[in-house]
């Protein structure tokens, strides 16, 4: 062991390890680790995980040591990757289980929500807890302007805008949950129809030239 004093010194240490027990504290602008695969470990003596910054053919990720698996990395592109070291988008998250991203506020009133921007526009979605948690989108950078859907708490769904199908047979179906028949809104062939679907049958038809049959699919003509 030696003691090195004096304000201007450059030790080379060589392939040495350097070890204290106090802190290493500089007032430089950087702390500079080079190697092929750089690393700044962190060891938890009370026997938690272990992590250390590394970087790897140029990705910079967080690993845990302990359980020998990054947990988190940036790679030279600005993609992030959470429990992935190859990012394909720019937040891109792996979980063998459940994958579950929680935005979560401390606050009752507040709203909870993701922004959707581009150079000339933009949307929300996400929770509106001054108004009774229901959850939103809207076609602006907060809920309150511009609302366009709105699921409430009880399951019911408010629209403020109209409301379009496009399909070969556009329909709307009424299923009730309990034991009574259920029933279909559809467009098919030029003429709109409901049916009860419990029966398989039309119970009211309008075809495109305005006649109305009821109990049969095939209106009269007159």
């Amino acid at each position: 062991s030696a003691a090195i004093a004096g304000s201007k010194i450059s030790p080379d240490f060589g392939s040495q390890n350097i070890t204290t027990s106090g802190t290493i504290t500089t007032t430089g602008n950087a702390l500079t680790i080079q190697g092929t695969h750089p690393d700044l470990v962190f060891t938890d003596t009370n026997n938690n995980d272990d992590f250390k910054i590394h970087l790897e053919s140029g990705t910079l990720r967080i690993k845990s040591d302990t359980d020998n698996i990054d947990r988190f990395a940036i790679n030279s592109n600005g993609l992030v990757g959470i429990n992935t070291t190859s990012p394909v988008e720019q937040l891109h998250i792996t979980n063998s289980a459940n994958c579950i991203l929680l935005l979560e506020d401390t606050q009752s009133a507040n709203q909870v929500g993701v922004r959707y921007k581009t150079t000339t526009g933009e949307w929300i979605a996400g929770v509106h807890g001054g108004q009774g948690n229901a959850w939103k989108l809207s076609n602006f950078s907060a809920f309150g302007t511009n609302d366009y859907l709105q699921v409430n708490t009880n399951g019911s769904v408010n629209i403020f805008a109209n409301l379009t199908i496009t399909s070969v047979n556009p329909s709307i179906y009424f299923n009730d949950s309990g034991s009574d028949p259920d029933y279909r809104l559809y467009n098919n062939g030029g003429s709109f129809k409901i049916r009860d679907t419990t029966n398989a049958v039309d119970r009211l038809t309008i075809d495109s030239s305005g006649k109305i049959a009821v109990g049969t699919s095939t209106p009269f003509t007159y």
